[in-house]
């Protein structure tokens, strides 16, 4: 099954030089895009937000959360309306639909077709 999504390809550009945080930009992308409601994504566990990013070098789960707010507020500079936020908890992702592309923007579409 191929999907694709758009992405934000100056946002991209922008987020380059740090590899988690574009990753956590495009998966985010790609999840808000398919959202058709709100969702509640774990941080961990073996369907968690650090298996789905190959984040499992971040072994305590204070340290990944900090490093979790520190990319979110990297992307929200490059995506402003970004849904994403951490639980009141701290246990899980909070994403709803929406585009991460501007319209103003250069719009790339990724999908399996395009690795």
């Amino acid at each position: 099954m191929k999907v694709n999504h758009p992405a934000d390809l100056e946002a991209v550009k922008i987020l380059v030089a740090a590899p988690g945080v574009l990753d956590l930009f495009l998966w985010l992308s790609y999840r808000c895009f398919t959202a058709k409601r709100q969702e509640v994504i774990p941080l961990f566990g073996p369907a968690g937000l650090t298996h789905q990013l190959g984040c499992v070098d971040y072994s305590r789960p204070r340290r990944f959360r900090a490093m979790l707010d520190q990319w979110l507020t990297t992307i929200r500079a490059v995506w402003r309306e970004c849904p994403a936020k951490v639980s009141q908890c701290g246990q899980s992702l909070i994403i709803a639909h929406c585009l991460a592309v501007h319209p103003s923007a250069g719009a790339a579409t990724i999908g399996e077709g395009n690795r």
